[in-house]
Order: structure tokens, then C-alpha cells, then sequence
């Protein structure tokens, strides 16, 4: 596993080896707990209880990507995922997982954990969609909500982050979401409700917020893609949007 570096105080007892107030660099974080390895030769368990304080999201992902390109079941990512393709998301990650699984499948572990993300580019969703995107390009963030801190508690199994209490905010906005993060892939699969904060002052800002308040409590999406890619998609269609904005009975005809 790519460490910058590494001190521990080792233990051995038969079979069992302890490795006890380990402290570790990790993507310029620093990574302190304690590791057991036990059982017979031919089947290796592990056993950990570890923190990570203050590393570089992006480097964090970087390291873990190129520790999962050694191992034997390793599959190259599809063009669009590559590294050239990929966003930077800046931030810091600080995280605590304790699990247990076999020594030599790192996929194959169980156990329960915390995430928190701060100061990242997580990612921008275009309530208004071309027209949200149109207001960007010319200066003007209106529809658009940012999102860039995040803290969870999570269960790992297998090869998954099962996430129950996912909560994303920023500067406009507020998720809260619960899915699942699959570690080979690092694809996502997340329901989630987005909840637009109170808007700016201004003319323009207050006209939106008017137009967005009724959904405050509405706008629900699946959030798919990867962290860098992410890709949300609104449960409410146009025509299901437009009738709770302007409050129109379902048998009345769509506009």
C-alpha cells in the first residue's frame, strides 16, 4: 500500500502479530491506529482500527488508484473515466475505518467507518438546467448549487460503501443521501433530497428563490457517475417541476 512513510511498534505472540500507535504519511495526512494479523499462514486474517487526519482528497484517490492497478483482478477504467478525463475536486479527507477480512483480498473486508470531505469541488447541480448553465457562462450563479463539504458514516462490505446518513452542503445548498460508493469502480449509486438554501439579495436572486422555494422539499435525484463525474438526475421531469412551481391540480392538462 503506497505509505510516504512509517513508524509502529511490532508485537508477535505464536501466529499472531501485532502492529500497535501506528503512525503513517498518506497523501501528505498523517494515519495513526493499530493492525492484527492473525491465523495460519495459508489464511491470513486482518484486523485494523485506523484514522486518517487531513490528506489530499485528490491525492488520496490517486494512491488508492494506483494501489488497486497491482492487484491481480485489476481491470483498466473505460476512456471516459481515465486519468486525463478526470476533475481535480480539491479539499482535504479525514476518514476512520475499522474492519476486519483476509490479509490478501482488501475487497473482501467488513467493518464500519466516517468520512468527512471539507473545502472540495464535490459538485454543481443546474436546478434550471441550459438555462442554469447559460446564467454561469455569463457570470451569474442563479440556479446553480454548489457543494463543497461532506460527513457520513458508512459500512463496508465486500467491495462497497453502504451509506445511510451521506450529507453534502455549500455555499447555496444542502443534500442529504444514503447509497451506495463501490470501491473497484468508484462508481455511485444514491438517492438523494437537495435542499436550496436561501438565495442572495438582489432582484434577480429573489425572483429565483421565489421560483425555487416550493421545491424545497421536492427535489429528488438519483446521483450516479463517480466523485469526479458525478451525474444527478431529477426524479421531477419538466412537466412535474412546472406544476408544483406553479401549483397546478394533476388532472389539469400539462403545459
Amino acid at each position: 500500500f503506497p505509505l510516504d512513510s512509517l513508524s509502529t511498534r511490532l508485537e508477535r505472540a505464536d501466529s499472531e502479530i501485532r502492529l500497535e500507535n501506528i503512525r503513517a504519511g498518506f497523501a501528505d495526512g498523517v494515519a495513526t491506529g493499530r493492525v492484527v494479523l492473525s491465523g495460519p499462514d495459508e489464511a491470513r486474517w486482518l484486523a485494523y482500527d485506523v484514522a486518517l487526519a487531513d490528506a489530499r482528497l485528490d491525492l488520496a484517490l490517486l494512491r488508492w488508484r494506483e494501489f488497486q492497478a497491482t492487484r491481480p483482478e485489476y481491470r483498466p477504467p473505460a476512456a471516459d473515466t481515465a486519468a486525463s478525463s478526470r476533475k481535480a475536486l480539491g479539499g482535504a479527507v479525514s476518514l476512520r475505518l475499522a474492519a476486519t477480512g483476509p490479509l490478501t483480498d482488501p475487497l473482501a473486508h467488513a467493518g464500519s467507518g466516517s468520512v468527512t470531505i471539507t473545502e472540495a469541488d464535490l459538485a454543481q447541480i443546474r436546478l434550471l438546467g441550459l438555462f442554469s448553465r447559460l446564467l454561469s457562462d455569463l457570470g451569474i450563479g442563479l440556479g446553480t448549487l454548489r457543494l463543497t463539504d461532506a460527513d457520513a458514516h458508512f459500512a463496508l462490505q465486500d467491495d462497497s460503501l453502504l451509506f445511510e446518513d451521506l450529507r453534502l452542503t455549500g455555499p447555496s445548498a444542502s443534500v442529504e443521501a444514503d447509497g451506495t460508493y463501490r470501491l473497484p469502480e468508484g462508481t455511485l449509486d444514491f438517492t438523494a433530497r437537495v435542499r436550496p438554501l436561501e438565495q442572495r439579495t438582489g432582484i434577480l436572486s429573489s425572483t429565483v428563490g421565489w421560483v425555487l422555494s416550493p421545491l424545497s422539499s421536492a427535489l429528488l435525484v438519483r446521483l450516479e457517475g463517480t466523485l469526479d463525474h458525478p451525474d444527478w438526475t431529477f426524479s421531477y421531469g419538466p412537466t412535474r417541476l412546472l406544476r408544483r412551481i406553479t401549483g397546478s391540480r394533476p388532472n389539469e392538462p400539462a403545459p
